[in-house]
């Protein structure tokens, strides 16, 4: 990531990155609030996929990486 992040400093764009292992981040219950709140944001406010839900929306792009092992993307 660094290589690609120089490039694009070297550009001017700001860049950050974010790792999402460091915090917890519960799965969807499917209560549908985001869609009826229409806020872009979950209801369930007891882990972190709220503040990057804020930062994804900010963002002017967004690049995702993972390992590679076994020629495929890690999963959980």
């Amino acid at each position: 990531m660094s290589k690609v992040f120089h490039e694009l400093e070297k550009e001017g764009i700001e860049t950050e990155i974010v790792q999402l292992s460091e915090r917890e981040i519960r799965g969807c219950i499917a209560c549908y609030k985001c869609i009826e709140n229409k806020d872009k944001r979950c209801a369930v406010k007891k882990d972190a996929a709220n503040e990057y839900i804020e930062k994804l929306v900010a963002a002017d792009g967004i690049l995702l990486g993972s390992p590679v092992y076994f020629m495929d993307v890690t999963r959980k």
